[in-house]
């Protein structure tokens, strides 16, 4: 383990927030950034890459702009920098939460349970309940932030949720985000430096 990474640690001083519309275009690079380094790992196939390239501005803007039924969360450094984004979308009976990323520089340090933590708070705070998010068999740091906040495995794919994904993604279920021992993982994961 890199001792110099919880140096950083000490020293990092982050906020978590709602994206704002200024944030767009910061966003959109980190997102392609994120794809260009990291695009297998995170699920995405090599066919969709060149569509994702090509979005316009009003795409990237409907993607990470807070909705009704949608909001992406932002992790930013005391100098202002987006290193870390966590989207949270409500389909019919549930929030599905996606995009979860972290700048390689500043991963192993426990800012993506903020992200998530920051995203299932938002999620109660709008009435929500049931919560799912798709993983890829392999990313062992994903599998195991969702497995911290009760997430489940589960295999019951519905046809159109199943569209698109990789034969190597697993469904997890968190059945009741308002569960008590959930609620105080969100808070003590929210309160922690």
């Amino acid at each position: 383990m890199n001792e110099d990474i919880f140096k950083n640690q000490e020293k990092l001083n982050v906020k978590i927030r709602m994206a704002k519309p200024e944030d767009w275009k910061e966003l959109r690079d980190f997102r392609l950034e994120i794809i260009n380094n990291d695009g297998k790992k995170m699920g995405v196939q090599d066919d969709e890459i060149p569509e994702i390239k090509n979005r316009t501005d009003q795409d990237w803007k409907n993607i990470f702009l807070e909705k009704e039924n949608q909001f992406t969360v932002v992790l930013v450094s005391t100098d202002s920098k987006i290193i870390g984004i966590g989207r949270a979308d409500r389909w019919e009976k549930a929030w599905y939460l996606g995009y979860l990323f972290v700048r390689k520089e500043f991963r192993g340090i426990g800012l993506s349970s903020k992200i998530t933590a920051a995203r299932l708070n938002e999620i109660r705070s709008r009435g929500g309940k049931e919560v799912w998010t798709f993983i890829k068999e392999g990313n062992t740091e994903s599998l195991r932030n969702a497995r911290s906040f009760g997430f489940e495995k589960d295999n019951t794919f519905l046809p159109e949720e199943s569209q698109g994904l990789d034969k190597d993604i697993c469904k997890m279920i968190l059945i009741n985000v308002n569960d008590p021992k959930v609620v105080k993982k969100i808070d003590e994961v929210l309160n922690e430096r």
